[in-house]
């Protein structure tokens, strides 16, 4: 993203806060998880808890409710940094984010008329004030920033994307379709990793699209950019090699879900793929871990999270939708959490 050279008393601000998420992510993960294997060591026969009777254990404890009370704090200090630090580059930067550059090869379609969703329209995710698009052109930059501080700073040049992207099966990918691509990383990250495909993103938020498009440009990987919902894709039957997504489908409903898969499959060429890489599912992680990662859904403005993380079995969606050769993995391209992205990959058939 178009770089900015924030005063130090705002670096600063940003390393607190990236600090001070790292220090309650350890605390979850070591004294509080060391105090709960305590308390059920004495049990005769250990069993796998789910979120709800882990809290049972452990959620009345004062030090258990200031970890994520301050989790949440954590995260509203980050938006409020990220809102403030950009606020005298705003001009500068809305003036970038509409400038057309036609000799670049990136093209971009807005559609001013497409109705949102409510599930999208009237969810603040991951508590960003105004949620992927209310703060107008500045919501992408935003989030895009927001986003490598929540990350703590270990998301720079695409590199978990261009991972995920390496463990696609291999292929004659001409083109691509990369479903709700937000502030663009994904799809620059497929386009990197496969320059001779033809990479096309779409999302929802004109304020991401116009931020993915400048930032194709940056990076010289020319991308094509729409405004489309994922539910209704504008694009004919057989014309995409490979669909992917990443981090997508835990912000959906799982009705959503089967809406976008069908779709896919009906975008896809006869033999193409549906990849997804996304958030590792409860059942990979370590119980505490998971128990933790729950409270994302108060937390972090994430109401799917624990609707497709902890009870929906992604490859089963993927085979309802008529998807072969379903199977699962994970990348484990970032240090914050294991196996992190967690792929599903499906087949349409020949």
């Amino acid at each position: 993203m178009r770089k900015v050279d924030f005063p130090r008393k705002n670096e600063a601000y940003f390393d607190f806060v990236v600090s001070l998420k790292a220090a309650v992510g350890q605390h979850s993960y070591g004294k509080l998880q060391g105090e709960y294997q305590k308390q059920i060591a004495g049990e005769a026969e250990p069993k796998r808890r789910n979120p709800d009777e882990i809290r049972e254990v452990v959620g009345g404890w004062l030090p258990y409710k200031f970890n994520r009370a301050v989790a949440r704090k954590a995260q509203e200090m980050m938006w409020s940094g990220v809102i403030q630090a950009y606020q005298p580059y705003e001009q500068e930067l809305i003036e970038w984010l509409n400038t057309m550059h036609p000799e670049a090869g990136s093209t971009l379609e807005l559609d001013p008329d497409l109705e949102l969703p409510d599930y999208f329209a009237k969810t603040e995710f991951h508590i960003q004030p105004g949620g992927y698009y209310a703060h107008g052109d500045m919501s992408g930059i935003q989030f895009e920033k927001g986003g490598n501080l929540y990350f703590r700073k270990t998301t720079s040049e695409f590199r978990v994307q261009r991972e995920l992207a390496k463990k696609m099966p291999p292929g004659n990918y001409q083109r691509i379709l990369d479903l709700g691509c937000t502030d663009g990383a994904s799809s620059i990250g497929f386009k990197l990793t496969y320059p001779e495909a033809e990479v096309h993103g779409i999302d929802l938020s004109a304020p991401q699209l116009k931020l993915s498009y400048q930032q194709s440009i940056e990076y010289n990987a020319p991308c094509h950019f729409h405004q489309m919902n994922a539910e209704q894709l504008n694009f004919p039957d057989n014309h995409f090699e490979a669909v992917v997504c990443y981090i997508l489908f835990h912000e959906l409903p799982a009705e959503a879900i089967r809406k976008v898969l069908r779709e896919a499959m009906r975008v896809l060429k006869p033999g193409g793929i549906m990849y997804s890489g996304d958030v590792t599912p409860f059942r990979e992680n370590e119980e505490f871990r998971s128990f933790i990662s729950a409270s994302e859904v108060e937390n972090n403005g994430e109401p799917y999270w624990r609707e497709i993380l902890e009870r929906t079995y992604m490859p089963t969606l993927f085979e309802e939708a008529g998807y072969q050769r379903v199977q699962e993995f994970g990348v484990a391209a970032s240090k914050v959490s294991p196996k992190f992205p967690w792929v599903t990959l499906g087949y349409k058939p020949e």
